[in-house]
């Protein structure tokens, strides 16, 4: 099976992540513009070392106040390449947690004077399922002290999640804790360990965003 939906370096990762390389892709151009703004087509954007990463409950939903701001930063970026080119892209920022959309969509409104020239879609990403856009940011929302993945755990999950960019993948969230979760299935950590074997894939601090 071939897909045509999806540049090669994220076609590649769901293959191999989440259907044994069964799923070959159809070549094509890479956006330059977004990989400069982003570093490479397929970015995880670490939260390891910051003092700041950990979750927050939320009643049943748990939300991540760093990741958010993260995401804000990214889009930032993102826009700036309107500004000197006149693209403009269409933007999923997805997470498993309702509480953790509520945030990230606080942190945008404060910055919409910012961001001209992109749409973003925030939502959960069940509610998202079937969807598409140029860019998918995924906020992983999770890190704690006991390793609990919650919505990391499902597979399908995480396969619609990261597969809802045509152009760019970003992932945000700590990678240090998804590597040392004993939880299974970890579908992060795989994603992780094919990231960090491919060159196509970029694992970052974040500290060259604006």
């Amino acid at each position: 099976m071939t897909q045509h939906r999806m540049v090669p370096p994220i076609g590649e990762l769901v293959s191999q992540c989440f259907y044994s390389g069964e799923i070959t892709s159809e070549p094509r151009e890479i956006d330059n513009n977004l990989s400069l703004a982003l570093g490479k087509p397929v970015v995880w954007f670490s939260t390891s070392n910051m003092l700041k990463r950990n979750e927050a409950r939320r009643g049943t939903s748990f939300s991540n106040d760093c990741e958010a701001s993260i995401v804000t930063r990214l889009l930032k970026n993102i826009a700036g390449i309107f500004k000197w080119t006149g693209k403009s892209y269409k933007v999923a920022v997805l997470t498993g947690y309702s509480a953790q959309k509520t945030a990230i969509e606080r942190k945008v409104a404060a910055s919409s004077s910012e961001l001209d020239g992109i749409t973003v879609m925030i939502n959960t990403v069940d509610a998202f399922q079937g969807q598409e856009a140029d860019v998918c940011i995924f906020s992983m929302t999770r890190s704690n002290h006991s390793g609990s993945l919650g919505f990391l755990k499902s597979d399908k999950r995480i396969n619609v999640a990261l597969s809802r960019g045509r152009e760019a993948l970003v992932v945000v969230g700590d990678a240090d804790f998804c590597r040392a979760s004993h939880e299974a299935p970890n579908p992060m950590a795989d994603v992780l360990e094919y990231m960090e074997q491919n060159s196509d894939c970029l694992i970052s601090d974040g500290s060259y965003l604006k």
